[in-house]
């Protein structure tokens, strides 16, 4: 892998790019989290571990090191200028030329097809730039909401990890969502691509 991850930018259109985490970021990040904090932490395991300043930093050095050391792709949604989720492969496996996309978005921001619009260009440059074969989408059985997004984009339902998460004093059963670079290619060749999923 030839690319810089720490320098990724991904232009989605006009007003809306991933953006490679960075330390300038973290007051933006926190803000809001704490924002949203009890909206976040029913869905979200690490948002229970991210209470101050500090621990938002220590995760943009972390995600900056995985991402240098190509285990991740950290990107932040940004639109016009504002942080507003985050969209991006919480693990890259190059040896097996596969990755899981991770999301969260901001809540008065959901429903405007940013995630998924951020996804498609995602996903185009994982299969092109990144090579990769395989792209997975997990997501917790009960959040309809965020199993739409890989709906859309023409992933298959591949199985339902029982009892997978701990989170908010319980476990919940995860869905798996598999996309192959050939299943890509050819929605795309037929016109299914942006058109049928934005």
């Amino acid at each position: 892998m030839n690319q810089d991850l720490n320098q990724f930018r991904l232009q989605v259109s006009n007003d809306l790019s991933l953006v490679a985490p960075q330390l300038l970021h973290a007051k933006a990040l926190y803000d809001l989290i704490q924002g949203q904090r009890l909206y976040f932490e029913a869905w979200l395991s690490w948002v229970e571990r991210t209470k101050t300043l500090s621990d938002v930093r220590r995760f943009i050095r972390e995600a900056q090191a995985f991402n240098e050391g190509g285990q991740r792709l950290t990107a932040f949604v940004n639109l016009q200028n504002q942080i507003v989720g985050s969209c991006g492969f919480t693990r890259l496996n190059m040896r097996h030329k596969k990755g899981e996309i991770g999301y969260w978005l901001s809540e008065p921001y959901q429903g405007r097809g940013l995630i998924t619009r951020s996804c498609i260009k995602l996903i185009d440059f994982a299969f092109s730039e990144l090579e990769l074969h395989r792209i997975e989408i997990r997501i917790l059985s009960d959040n309809e909401k965020s199993k739409g997004v890989p709906i859309r984009l023409g992933f298959q339902k591949e199985g339902v990890l029982r009892q997978a998460i701990w989170l908010n004093n319980r476990y919940h059963d995860m869905e798996i969502f598999g996309l192959l670079e050939s299943q890509w290619t050819n929605m795309k060749k037929v016109d299914l691509g942006e058109g049928a999923v934005s």
